[in-house]
């Protein structure tokens, strides 16, 4: 619970200096982190994909690709 208190923390913190990003680095370092997250809560990459869309969707951000997700969990 505390990790998503956190993680929570940070997103809000990444919102309050949104207009110091450009759109697409922003929605990469929103994307990014989310997809961090999201893997040591589930296993399945499509889940994944889902959950971060869900809450990019929540912050009035464009949508990522499957592709992407697959690319930032190489990453790991």
């Amino acid at each position: 619970m505390n990790n998503h208190l956190e993680q929570l923390g940070y997103l809000e913190a990444l919102e309050s200096i949104r207009h110091m990003f450009r759109p697409s680095n922003y929605r990469a370092a929103m994307s990014d982190s989310l997809i961090y997250y999201f893997s040591f809560r589930y296993e399945s990459p499509t889940e994944i994909h889902k959950q971060t869309n869900r809450v990019l969707k929540h912050y009035s951000v464009d949508p990522i690709s499957f592709g992407y997700v697959r690319t930032v969990l190489g990453r790991r």
